[in-house]
């Protein structure tokens, strides 16, 4: 019986060609594995990105601090007798028939810095238009204003950032300072109504801009219904829509020859 010769040994070797380097096969697979890193290209979604608010918080702290400033000059026991909240030492408030809103008397505010059309006019203090923003005239007035801020300026702050904001707040105070020094000619003028005003109208903005869009659409569709025609043939059972817009009777006997043809 013959006997089979032993399986020869086969060594191959790859050579790489004109110097490139040899791959091996773990890093070829991990070539040829496809990455997982998601990629933020053109059309896919991209997550906003909420800036921290503190600019508002801020403008609370420096309203809260100058009303302070604001009644500790006042000192209403040195100038009545008949305060409010006298354990308050000097930053009681004045009675109730000068200033209803829990506050200091007005010549305190014009010394902080008021709005007063005189002085800015001819005393040459145009710093007042400003000034006036961070002025209240009592408890109530700050409390009104500032929880008004937190509820519109945070929510603002942190889609749109502190720059905007904070101009848009500067801005819209200085605005309302000139409508009032316009239109009230005596007395003085303080808080940041023209501000808070101002950010409302962005948190408006996106309300009225949806609006508009909606009665545009609503408009395009009512005036195209007018001139839409629907039609069905009794022979075949075939319908179909047409636009009838300057059109006169030969079109519409043509469309109907059409449709039960």
């Amino acid at each position: 019986m013959a006997r089979d010769k032993p399986a020869a040994n086969i060594e191959i070797k790859v050579h790489s060609r004109h110097g490139d380097p040899a791959v091996e096969p773990s890093a070829a697979a991990a070539r040829s594995r496809p990455s997982r890193t998601p990629s933020t290209g053109f059309g896919q979604f991209r997550p906003f990105k909420k800036w921290i608010p503190w600019l508002v918080p801020v403008f609370v702290v420096v309203n809260s601090v100058l009303f302070s400033i604001t009644m500790y000059v006042n000192d209403c026991p040195k100038n009545s007798a008949s305060c409010i909240g006298t354990f308050l030492g000097r930053f009681s408030f004045q009675p109730l028939k000068e200033n209803p809103l829990l506050g200091p008397s007005p010549s305190t505010l014009e010394k902080m810095g008021a709005l007063e059309v005189d002085k800015v006019v001819y005393g040459h203090q145009p710093w007042r238009l400003i000034s006036c923003l961070w002025l209240h005239a009592g408890v109530f007035h700050i409390l009104a204003n500032m929880l008004s801020l937190v509820c519109i300026g945070i929510r603002l702050e942190q889609e749109f950032g502190f720059v905007r904001i904070g101009m848009l707040y500067i801005v819209s105070g200085f605005g309302g300072s000139l409508l009032s020094a316009l239109f009230i000619q005596s007395g003085i003028s303080v808080g940041a109504s023209g501000a808070l005003f101002g950010l409302l109208g962005v948190t408006d903005s996106e309300s009225v801009m949806k609006l508009a869009a909606l009665l545009t659409l609503v408009f395009i569709i009512t005036s195209q219904l007018g001139n839409q025609l629907n039609m069905t043939c009794l022979s075949n059972g075939r319908s179909g829509s047409y636009s009838l817009a300057n059109s006169n009777s030969s079109e519409a006997q043509q469309i109907c020859t059409q449709l039960c043809s």
